[in-house]
């Protein structure tokens, strides 16, 4: 090959591989070159019922509407359900597991509650868009409720701060 040549072979292949790039995100997984690709998990209208309100009356269970918008990375052809973000236990859990616990005045410590278990629940999870409903709280409207839509890093700097502002207030009472 001459020179001529060898520089159109070498731009042919950096086009190719730029292509891949861009239209078929990928990265190395372990020893294995894996294809990886941003899914996005929904879960509508999941219902539950939690003791959860300011009032009287929400004492009780209450119907509660679930819809989260999970966005996450994996295998671009997954093989078996380990290499996908399973929805399941998720739901299990909203619906079996989260209603044992006791009331809770603010719906918004129950989405943000909902937000940690999503993040801890699998580490490929990079933003989750949650919203939660109560059915019955205002009789004219079908539903009422509060939504977060954040990525890991801004829902582990909440934390962070949160567990900060816990430390200074220690500090200062000791």
């Amino acid at each position: 090959m001459d020179v001529a040549t060898d520089k159109k072979y070498l731009i042919n292949v950096f086009i190719i591989a730029l292509t891949k790039a861009i239209y078929h995100r990928f990265e190395l997984v372990g020893n294995l070159n894996m294809q990886i690709t941003p899914w996005i998990i929904e879960i509508f209208n999941l219902e539950t019922k939690l003791r959860v309100g300011i009032w009287e009356h929400e004492l009780d269970f209450q119907p509660i509407h679930i819809n989260i918008s999970i966005h996450a990375i994996a295998p671009a052809f997954p093989q078996a359900i380990d290499d996908c973000i399973n929805y399941q236990p998720i739901c299990s859990w909203i619906t079996n597991d989260w209603p044992r616990q006791k009331h809770t005045p603010l719906l918004e410590t129950k989405l943000f509650e909902l937000m940690r278990f999503v993040f801890d629940f699998d580490s490929r999870i990079e933003s989750a868009d949650i919203s939660i409903s109560k059915t019955k709280a205002i009789q004219e409207a079908q539903r009422v409720g509060v939504r977060m839509d954040m990525s890991r890093s801004e829902f582990e700097n909440i934390l962070l701060a949160q567990n900060e502002k816990i430390s200074l207030v220690a500090d200062q009472t000791a």
